[in-house]
């Protein structure tokens, strides 16, 4: 009767003990990351990023970090798949970290960031002066200005200013 009461305490406290050591792991591999984020170094930053990840899948914060770090791989890729794949990551990235907490504002700079950055990317049409672009004419499709179509569809005055 000793063994089994004691073997039941020592999985108890095994089980209690557990979840702390898996979130200090987390916070360690995100300080580690983060030193390498600082440092402007994606190759390294990533792969501890991606670790915490599997452990806090609902960390909107972890997720801007991810769009991050795919977003300076990007912008270091030089193929245009390889750009648009990397751009499209660390969208989902972001938006993901606004799904998890929509009053995160790093989230939603995130957003806007990767849509800048994705905006020169070949869409194939996907964004109205986009599809301008591909017909020679970038900066104007129906008489409506890039700048005039996101305010127009970010709720501005669509005055282009």
């Amino acid at each position: 009767m000793k063994t089994s009461t004691a073997f039941i305490a020592s999985m108890s406290l095994l089980l209690a003990i557990t979840p702390l050591s898996a979130a200090s792991t987390a916070v360690e591999l995100m300080s580690q990351a983060g030193v390498f984020d600082r440092q402007l170094k994606p190759q390294s930053a990533l792969p501890l990023y991606l670790q915490v990840e599997a452990m806090e899948p609902d960390n909107a914060r972890l997720m801007v970090c991810l769009a991050r770090q795919y977003s300076y791989l990007m912008t270091d890729a030089t193929s245009a798949t390889d750009k648009l794949t990397l751009g499209r990551k660390a969208l989902a990235y972001a938006e993901r970290a606004v799904n998890l907490e929509p009053t995160l504002g790093d989230a939603h700079l995130s957003v806007a960031i990767c849509h800048g950055k994705l905006l020169p990317m070949p869409l194939r049409g996907h964004l109205p002066w986009q599809a301008a672009a591909h017909a020679g004419h970038p900066s104007e499709v129906g008489g409506i200005t890039h700048r005039q179509s996101i305010c127009r569809t970010s709720g501005g005055t669509g005055s282009g200013q």
